[in-house]
């Protein structure tokens, strides 16, 4: 995301790329929530939370909650979130903890290989700046969500541990160079 940046690079919600998706079950149980959900991010070169936009409740926040309304495996819409997710540090990962408002009921019954929810990041418009110039190659991490950083309202058998790719932060837009 930049703001001056050719269209449509100029508007932040062009930067929202889907990093995690989950796909969660409620082994037939009724009214099955998504109570709170833990992302641990890893620094692998250069990354810090600045990386990110500012954290909201909202479609403005640097990390977000989305889930798929209509089973296509797409994000839509954000979820609502009681409030805004705060970043706490462990001496080894920045975490951030979801607590939907609404919007995180789970009706599958089986694990459909359909994603019902996911991780939303922006970058922020300070991010790695200096890739434009060529000065580094972007700022990485990896998240992991630990079984137990996945809560529901109902003691169902979960399990949801997962890590991430390496990711790296790209601030710059597309650039064409016709240059023979």
């Amino acid at each position: 995301y930049n703001p001056s940046a050719p269209a449509p690079f100029n508007d932040a919600s062009s930067a929202l790329t889907a990093i995690i998706g989950l796909d969660l079950a409620n082994s037939g149980a009724t009214d099955v929530l998504l109570t709170s959900l833990t992302l641990r991010f890893y620094n692998d070169r250069g990354f810090t939370q600045s990386d990110l936009r500012t954290l909201t409740k909202d479609i403005q926040s640097g990390v977000q909650l989305w889930r798929d309304m209509d089973g296509n495996g797409i994000f839509n819409p954000a979820i609502e979130l009681s409030d805004a997710p705060a970043w706490s540090n462990d001496g080894t990962a920045s975490i951030l903890t979801f607590s939907p408002k609404s919007g995180n009921d789970i009706a599958s019954e089986n694990v459909d290989g359909i994603y019902d929810f996911f991780v939303v990041i922006q970058p922020d418009v300070t991010s790695n700046s200096l890739q434009e110039y060529n000065y580094d190659k972007g700022d990485q991490f990896h998240v992991v969500v630990r079984n137990a950083d996945v809560s529901l309202n109902k003691p169902l058998n979960t399990s949801a541990a997962l890590t991430t790719s390496v990711i790296t932060i790209d601030s710059c837009p597309p650039a064409v160079d016709a240059t023979p």
